[in-house]
């Protein structure tokens, strides 16, 4: 669920705010970008420490870049629409 929500809903967040708010091209392409790149893999290495299911987490951020293989390319396409 959370990778669900961190592939598809922000990056909808973020474009939509960039739509209404018309950032500076570089603030909007931050925005976009920060919400589309896949999770950081420093949290598989940090979860064995804090007791946590290290497989769990690493095939979750094995999902977020499978997903993003798909977002990045449809939300750019959405910054270009807007900035390009």
């Amino acid at each position: 669920k959370i990778t669900g929500l961190k592939c598809l809903v922000l990056p909808l967040i973020a474009s939509i705010l960039v739509f209404v708010f018309r950032p500076s091209e570089y603030v909007a392409l931050f925005m976009i970008l920060h919400s589309v790149i896949p999770s950081a893999i420093l949290i598989a290495l940090i979860a064995p420490a804090e007791g946590n299911n290290q497989r769990t987490i690493a095939g979750a951020i094995l999902l977020t870049y499978l997903v993003s293989i798909v977002t990045i390319p449809v939300f750019m396409g959405i910054y270009g629409a807007l900035y390009g």
